[in-house]
């Protein structure tokens, strides 16, 4: 049954490509244009950088200053804590590969990853400050916008301590020592080629999901809050921009920004599960965490207003 519903879905896909084809070719270059322009720009060189710094051991000299605090907040060990702080200042996808990063190195386990999935993954600031603050909401709700994407970071540290099996994981592979290997040339190329390979399926998700929204854009009956609920669940960027020309007031218009911004939507959900593919970390603990950000996000923004 269940490959029965996927094979007819993509055949009706397929026909509305073909069908509507203005409507697909005008999402397909909505979603590659924002790619291209923002989305890359901003992600290709910290991932690069941010793959570089993880490999020679440079993250050491970031993480012994703020492992006090990450420590006493989050109960991590360094590793964890340049996982907390590439999350929150480089946006998707970047905290979760930083942490399989790590992984592939040995200095993270399979269950401190998944630890760690519940607090490792933002939007930028660069996002939430231009794009929703300054574009959409006004800036004068930035402080109740970071406030709703952030806070909820460490309401979810403590619900992913409470069902972890282990209860303190700062206290896991303590006595593990590796050596970081100098820079070359070798070690940038493999850098370059893993986060232009992220990228380019960053591109593809975007992509169709954009297409997709556009579909729904399209649909006449369908009432325009509704439209732009289920665009911001196909894809953020284009949902927040369908909800900021509702009638709805700005507390309700700010509260589901939030909620889609820190869920990511589908596009930025399906990116993240296909870098986790084969790293031992849980896809379904990973969506779980994800729809608990959007939904706490949500409510502390409309608490906050």
């Amino acid at each position: 049954m269940k490959k029965f519903i996927t094979r007819s879905l993509l055949l009706i896909f397929l026909f509305f490509l073909i069908r509507f084809s203005t409507i697909s070719i005008a999402g397909a270059s909505s979603g590659l244009m924002l790619w291209y322009q923002s989305i890359v720009p901003a992600l290709l060189p910290a991932m690069i950088l941010s793959s570089l710094i993880v490999q020679t051991g440079a993250a050491d000299y970031i993480t012994i200053l703020l492992q006090p605090l990450t420590k006493r907040l989050f109960c991590i060990r360094a590793e964890g804590t340049y996982c907390v702080l590439i999350g929150m200042l480089c946006g998707y996808p970047i905290g979760v590969k930083t942490c399989i990063d790590y992984m592939e190195l040995g200095r993270i386990d399979r269950t401190e990853g998944n630890y760690l999935l519940a607090f490792i993954s933002f939007p930028s600031p660069m996002f939430l400050c231009g794009y929703i603050a300054a574009q959409h909401l006004g800036t004068e709700y930035l402080r109740n916008i970071l406030l709703a994407i952030y806070l909820p970071a460490l309401l979810l540290n403590g619900l992913s301590w409470m069902r972890s099996t282990h209860h303190n994981p700062s206290l896991r592979l303590s006595a593990q020592s590796t050596s970081a290997p100098s820079f070359s040339i070798h070690m940038l190329d493999n850098a370059i080629h893993s986060s232009i390979t992220v990228l380019c399926k960053v591109g593809c998700y975007m992509m169709l999901f954009s297409i997709l929204a556009s579909f729904v854009q399209a649909i006449p009956w369908l009432p325009s809050v509704f439209k732009a609920f289920l665009a911001g669940t196909l894809e953020m960027t284009t949902g927040i921009h369908q909800i900021s020309l509702t009638s709805l007031s700005i507390r309700v218009q700010g509260s589901l920004m939030c909620g889609f911004a820190a869920f990511g939507g589908l596009s930025t959900l399906m990116q993240t599960l296909d870098i986790m593919h084969g790293s031992g970390l849980s896809p379904h603990l990973y969506i779980i965490w994800k729809l608990l950000h959007g939904i706490l996000s949500a409510l502390i923004f409309y608490i906050t207003i």
